[in-house]
């Protein structure tokens, strides 16, 4: 089965705040619960994603536009944007502690996939996740409410 959702928010911190409600609605119209200790981390990375939009890409009165879709096992999150082309990231040096810069490098931990096209007169990124539903984590405790 696959379902889709889209947000779009202003390119803006304060739009930031609106991923994490936007995720819960759409994990709760999926068929069976997604896995929660997946579905944290899955936010900060959505999160990380579009708040290098807001800060490194967008005008200020731009909008970011986030979809979602689950085919199968794995969640898919596009994200566009008509900011600035994407030049590349300076990679944090775990050595050196810093505050900043580490955004790329927790969303690529955590998707399996992360791709960036410059498309004519927009930026798109698209994250590949991993997920698995309670039902597929622990196929016993579904036999043991069936034979209840």
């Amino acid at each position: 089965m696959t379902s889709s959702t889209t947000l779009r928010m202003d390119a803006t911190f304060l739009g930031l705040r609106d991923i994490g409600p936007w995720l819960d609605g759409f994990y709760a119209l999926q068929p069976s619960p997604l896995d929660e200790s997946k579905t944290g981390a899955i936010e900060l990375a959505v999160h990380e994603l579009a708040a290098n939009a807001v800060d490194h890409a967008c005008p200020a009165d731009g909008i970011v536009t986030l979809e979602a879709m689950v085919t199968g096992s794995e969640l898919v999150v596009r994200m566009t944007d008509i900011g600035a082309a994407f030049t590349g990231a300076v990679e944090p040096d775990p050595d050196e502690p810093q505050v900043r810069g580490y955004g790329l490098m927790i969303i690529e931990q955590v998707a399996e996939e992360l791709d960036y096209e410059r498309a004519p007169d927009r930026n798109i990124w698209t994250a590949r996740f991993a997920i698995e539903t309670n039902e597929q984590l622990n196929p016993t405790s579904r036999q043991v409410e069936q034979q209840s």
